[in-house]
């Protein structure tokens, strides 16, 4: 009897002791709430939402110049991702090339959003810093727009 209370409590105890372990916040990463603190996370959110733009000279490249008359995009090793969009192909939403434009545009967006939202919380230090982070933020956030459209349409 002594046993089976003994193991009853160590499995309560181990239960109750555990409640508290699991409810912990990240330390490895900030969450939105708790990072837009200083004039500094405002340029390094707003960095972030540059960072969609990381290949998009290559993504112009492969969605407009392989298409017109300026470059040759025919490979010879066989089929490569670009000659669907090469040879105007009807079937191309899961071309890689068409989807990585997809989702960084939409990143972009996500992460200027996120930046407009949290910019009128009284964190930055003046109006001027102010201005500057949300014409930037919207300039990058209508050109990503632009972006979708000027590739997928309306």
């Amino acid at each position: 009897m002594k046993k089976i209370i003994l193991i009853f409590s160590i499995i309560a105890l181990g239960l109750a002791a555990c409640e508290k372990q699991l409810d912990q916040s990240p330390i490895s990463q900030m969450s939105v709430g708790g990072f837009f603190r200083n004039d500094a996370d405002f340029d390094q959110a707003l960095s972030s939402v540059y960072n969609s733009l990381h290949n998009y000279p290559w993504r112009e490249f492969y969605l407009s110049d392989v298409r017109s008359d300026n470059i040759y995009g025919v490979g010879e090793m066989g089929v490569r991702d670009w000659e669907p969009i090469n040879n105007f192909a009807k079937t191309i939403a899961v071309n890689t090339y068409m989807s990585e434009a997809w989702n960084s545009d939409y990143t972009g967006i996500m992460r200027a959003n996120t930046v407009l939202d949290n910019l009128n919380n009284g964190k930055i230090s003046s109006d001027a810093v102010k201005n500057k982070i949300e014409a930037q933020d919207r300039f990058l956030r209508a050109f990503y727009y632009f972006d979708l459209v000027k590739i997928f349409g309306k």
